[in-house]
């Protein structure tokens, strides 16, 4: 475990380190590959690491990432329900810059929302569950992590360019 979180602080130190240097930028996709699987990691503290990973690269990178915030974001949505507050709010902060860096659409899968015109096979005939994020988050134990919460949900109805879009799935939760 703590080997794992180790290679996931070193990546983040190289980020941190090279910047936006586009020789760095080469090695964008495993690096997304290595955040979007470490954000899937028993050790806490290595989703953590790996969650601000994703984040870091998004605001170093945020055109080039645009093409792996939508496969990134179904990894750090479980984290967002994590029970420990330090896992749930590196989470949030990766799905805030995710989100801005061009993976609106998982707004609806924050908020579980399903249109009610389409139906899905597998869902109809399978079932399926999906967890409301934006409401466990807005009635979260940890104050600390509300307020990032309506920081953030603030922030995309203010900056996010599908804001449009997504303000009847966001404005129940200011």
């Amino acid at each position: 475990e703590e080997v794992r979180k180790a290679l996931l602080q070193l990546a983040l130190a190289a980020t941190a380190r090279c910047g936006s240097d586009q020789s760095f930028s080469a090695f964008l996709s495993e690096l997304a590959l290595i955040a979007s699987e470490g954000c899937l990691d028993r050790f806490p503290d290595a989703r953590a690491v790996a969650c601000q990973l994703a984040a870091r690269l998004c605001v170093l990178y945020p055109q080039r990432m645009r093409q792996y915030s939508l496969e990134i974001i179904p990894a750090v949505l479980p984290s967002l329900a994590h029970r420990r507050a330090k896992v749930r709010a590196s989470a949030l902060s990766a799905c805030d810059q995710l989100v801005r860096c061009g993976a609106a659409e998982a707004i609806r899968d924050m908020a579980a929302f399903r249109e009610s015109n389409v139906i899905v096979f597998d869902e109809f005939y399978h079932g399926a569950t999906r967890m409301n994020y934006m409401g466990a988050l807005v009635i979260d134990q940890n104050p600390t992590i509300r307020r990032q919460f309506f920081e953030v949900i603030t922030g995309w109805m203010e900056s996010l360019r599908e804001k449009g879009d997504y303000e009847t799935l966001i404005m129940p939760y200011v």
